[in-house]
């Protein structure tokens, strides 16, 4: 099976920055801002774009047999999508900056992902003017993410599937980091009131038919109950901050466990 991903760039020198969709197949809002983002004019630097698992996006599914984002560093005898992470990192790893366009089955306001806390990471995040920033833990991904292997890099998760207020999350994102860069034309302006999380656990379900009663980033108390099942209720140990809440991709998932932090 041949491995497929689409790459092209624009512009030379740096700064050089790598947009990337479909990573996961069925999220198509990076390719959607990819091709708008394709008709601006840059003034400097160099933007490479990239669609990492074109054979997933083109049969509607979320990768062929692993998930993408969980087969780095890669192995040439691998799984397509291990063989296919080989091919990516050659390809991010000449870029100074990588951005992650994602989106969810799930309703959450737009968050940045920052996979470590680098200063340029961090720079990165500030520069999307996304409100809400959450910091993982290499526990999560276990190094196995295309960011856990870039010299720099964020991931966006912008709101649902097959969303216009999606896609226009994504393009005004990466439109803030090239302001910011200075590689557009146009003025950056800071937003002062963000809020930062960390991911401290991951929760799961008992099965997969459960009602999930709490909403992406609105705090949930000790003792508050946030999933009911048929035979079964789970009961929040402690106060927290739910992300990702009923997202489906990911088998008996509930939810990330996001601690707030008071780091402005």
């Amino acid at each position: 099976m041949s491995l497929a991903y689409e790459f092209s760039k624009t512009g030379n020198r740096s700064p050089k920055i790598c947009i990337v969709g479909c990573v996961q197949g069925n999220e198509l809002v990076g390719k959607k801002t990819i091709e708008k983002l394709k008709k601006i004019k840059i003034k400097k630097g160099t933007i490479g774009f990239l669609i990492a698992n074109v054979l997933a996006m083109k049969k509607k599914r979320r990768f062929i047999e692993i998930d993408l984002n969980r087969a780095f560093p890669g192995n040439s005898k691998g799984k397509y999508e291990e063989e296919l992470a080989l091919k990516i990192k050659k390809i991010v790893n000449k870029f100074d900056y990588v951005i992650d366009l994602h989106s969810s089955s799930t309703k959450t306001p737009p968050f940045v992902i920052i996979p470590n806390k680098k200063k340029e990471n961090e720079k990165l995040a500030i520069a999307t003017n996304v409100k809400r920033i959450v910091y993982t833990k290499k526990r999560i991904a276990k190094k196995r993410a295309m960011l856990d292997h870039v010299k720099n890099g964020i991931a966006i998760e912008l709101g649902l599937h097959e969303m216009k207020s999606t896609e226009t999350a994504g393009l005004k994102a990466v439109l803030n980091i090239l302001k910011y860069l200075k590689m557009i034309d146009g003025k950056w302006k800071n937003q002062n009131n963000r809020e930062r999380f960390v991911i401290d656990e991951e929760l799961k379900l008992p099965s997969k038919k459960a009602k999930i009663k709490i909403r992406n980033f609105e705090i949930v108390q000790k003792g508050e109950e946030i999933a009911e099942g048929k035979s079964y209720k789970i009961i929040a140990k402690k106060e927290f901050y739910p992300i990702l809440a009923g997202e489906k991709a990911y088998p008996d998932f509930l939810c990330y466990v996001g601690i707030k932090i008071n780091q402005k």
